[in-house]
């Protein structure tokens, strides 16, 4: 598969594949995971984060990491391959994040969204270039879950 597809996803797709030539039978769980935050229910567990009431998204995702984890019924698997923003100072993009030392004690750790914060902010502004763009209550709440769960996952780290 690689020599015919050598991109990003050619494993994928070699798993694809490799099952369809065996024949395996699959079942898909859309609850499971979420990543993208403009993806449909159908698609991604966020259901689950869109009925936690908008003064509880931050709290709540924050709680599962903490030991022992909370019993809040969420998405088990974070996948942090997107970038992710509220307002203009709340942002997290996987390749900001300083690899060399990031699990050196003596680093500081880092801000922590406010438990409001899906209720503070109606806009984003990404790097790099910073332009503002609307953000609506939904995508606010699904975005304020992963900003609120991977900063405190880092910081737990």
């Amino acid at each position: 598969v690689y020599e015919q597809y050598p991109h990003l996803l050619a494993e994928m797709f070699a798993a694809c594949i490799a099952a369809a030539h065996v024949e395996l039978p699959h079942q898909l769980i859309s609850s499971l995971m979420v990543s993208d935050t403009t993806a449909g229910v159908e698609l991604e567990g966020w259901s689950l984060i869109d009925s936690i009431p908008d003064d509880q998204v931050c709290s709540s995702a924050k709680s599962i990491v903490a030991y022992p984890p909370s019993t809040v019924n969420v998405p088990q698997v974070v996948h942090m391959c997107q970038r992710y923003g509220l307002g203009s100072d709340w942002f997290f993009t996987k390749h900001k994040i300083p690899a060399d030392n990031v699990y050196d004690c003596e680093q500081p750790l880092f801000a922590e969204p406010p438990d409001p914060v899906a209720t503070l902010f109606d806009f984003k502004q990404l790097p790099p270039a910073f332009e503002r763009k609307p953000v609506d209550p939904k995508a606010a709440k699904r975005m304020a879950f992963m900003l609120c769960y991977i900063y405190r996952l880092l910081n737990e780290a």
